[in-house]
């Protein structure tokens, strides 16, 4: 029997591991960095073989692919150092928006060596069994660790190393680790060089030689090599930044960046461009580490989501006691509050099919019910006749029957209507509350678009509208009042469309489907 595919290995989270990459027409490079594990700070570069600098000339390929492939290196490096990423999870921040598009949605429209890359990397990925990769994009100018490493093969004299040895001297200064620890180096097998640039050659591919790979490379350990996460190592650059000993000088961060805030900045860019990618999932203190001085706004990156909770339903008596309360108030703020929760419950309504929201959502398709959308009915020859829209008011206050109208879908149906009878209570009658929700908006306002939810506080004065937070505090309040705490239906859970569904379980227990 096959193995069972976890959840860990569909859900993307706070990462264990942290990588960054690039390319240029020289080489490619990258680091690797502890996230929620510990990991021993890597660096790795590869040199471009000369067919591959010729393609790149000759516009066979782009940069963009060189690019996808540095992700595919990044990604072996780091199972080359014998790290058990099974289900773990892994960031790969990269400065290429198009590399970094291909690994969200796996698949490139390019015609190039994209697509085969992605097929691989998405292979090792399965085969490792690790959890979903988070890629990111990181802004070039903090992407320098990863520049340093792809360009150090002759794009500045000062930067050119022709041995390991002269880079992890170069990169040790630029980049020194806390406690004077030194950064390891990781050096590919030719053999794994000769697979990735075959792709990009667009050479005969086959996925079997993807699952099952030679020897990636070797690590190359210097004497004090450590672990050290992206939060740590910014810290103590931001230390030495300010510090006139000179290992890391504020001159090299600033040729860079132009200011010597530069490691700060760096920390914000990178939690804010991961964070962006995928939404974190479970407690990060990797957020924490990276951006001390932000964790208050990106604190809430790292909650888990809590499980969702259904708001319950309330009984016929919330409603009635927050009408009743309006009743005994002037305000016609208040009365339109205490008319719409009776009309909601009996109705059915959903919250913005009869208030305004405080905070417009455009991706709602929810239509408001309007003055024209209200028809009323009166019993004549036992028959419901519609009466007109002009009717008297107090033909409107003795109406038998009322119906809503939604102008857009209900259910998957257009023009929908909602009919509800009056149940012979004087006052706390939905067709009653309609009926002075209609005729107090009528005496201010001829308008047949104006919402049921308007209100007038006097003759002459600019209409308002009751909100979704107007309800939502008038029910809890009710809600206090009535004790449903003591009912074991806590305030928390009683929101708006609580009357929805209070309303549909008194037609269920009355024996309607």
């Amino acid at each position: 029997m096959a193995e069972p595919t976890l959840a860990k290995e569909l859900v993307p989270a706070s990462p264990d591991y942290v990588g960054l990459v690039d390319a240029s027409g020289e080489g490619v490079g990258g680091v690797w960095l502890s996230g929620n594990k510990k990991l021993q700070a890597t660096v790795w570069r590869l040199e471009w073989p000369q067919e591959i600098k010729t393609l790149l000339a000759t516009k066979v390929l782009t940069i963009n692919d060189l690019e996808m492939a540095g992700n595919l290196l990044g990604w072996l490096v780091l199972e080359g150092m014998g790290v058990d990423i099974r289900h773990c999870h892994v960031a790969l921040l990269n400065d290429n928006a198009s590399a970094i598009s291909w690994i969200v949605n796996w698949a490139s429209h390019s015609s190039g060596p994209a697509g085969r890359l992605i097929i691989a990397l998405a292979l090792r990925q399965r085969v490792r069994r690790a959890s979903p990769l988070t890629p990111a994009h990181l802004a070039g100018k903090l992407n320098v660790m990863a520049d340093l490493a792809s360009r150090s093969f002759g794009y500045k004299k000062e930067w050119h190393c022709d041995s390991w040895d002269s880079f992890l001297t170069l990169f040790n200064r630029l980049f020194p680790l806390p406690n004077k620890s030194s950064w390891q180096a990781f050096q590919l097998s030719s053999k794994i060089v000769t697979r990735v640039t075959a792709i990009l050659q667009m050479k005969e591919f086959g996925m079997e030689e993807w699952k099952k790979l030679p020897k990636i490379g070797t690590s190359i350990s210097t004497a004090g090599a450590s672990s050290c996460s992206l939060g740590e190592l910014t810290r103590s650059w931001a230390t030495h930044s300010h510090s006139k000993n000179g290992c890391i000088s504020s001159q090299v961060l600033e040729e860079w960046s132009g200011k010597e805030s530069w490691a700060e900045d760096a920390r914000s860019e990178l939690v804010r461009s991961v964070q962006r990618s995928l939404p974190l999932r479970r407690p990060s203190h990797w957020t924490k580490e990276l951006c001390p001085s932000t964790t208050t706004p990106l604190a809430g990156f790292g909650k888990e989501d809590p499980a969702t909770e259904k708001k319950l339903a309330v009984g016929v008596d919330v409603p009635e006691l927050c009408c009743k309360a309006a009743r005994r108030k002037k305000s016609a703020r208040a009365r339109a509050i205490g008319d719409l929760i009776l009309i909601a419950f009996y109705f059915l309504l959903r919250i913005g099919e009869y208030t305004r929201k405080a905070r417009r959502n455009e991706s709602k398709q929810t239509v408001q019910f309007r003055m024209k959308d209200v028809l009323f009915f009166k019993q004549r020859e036992g028959r419901l006749c519609q009466l007109p829209p002009n009717a008297p008011k107090e033909a409107i206050m003795s109406a038998d029957g009322a119906t809503l109208r939604l102008s857009n879908q209900k259910n998957g149906y257009k023009n929908s209507c909602i009919h509800q009878e009056h149940n012979g209570r004087s006052y706390l009658s939905p067709v009653r509350a309609l009926g002075r929700r209609y005729c107090h908006i009528r005496d201010n306002t001829l308008d047949p678009e104006a919402r049921l939810s308007t209100y007038f506080d006097a003759p002459g004065e600019l209409p308002a509208e009751v909100t979704d937070k107007d309800i939502r505090a008038t029910l809890k309040a009710a809600a206090v009042a009535l004790n449903y705490e003591e009912r074991g239906i806590p305030t928390n859970r009683v929101d708006t469309h609580s009357l929805r569904a209070g309303g549909a379980n008194v037609l269920a227990l009355s024996g309607y489907s």
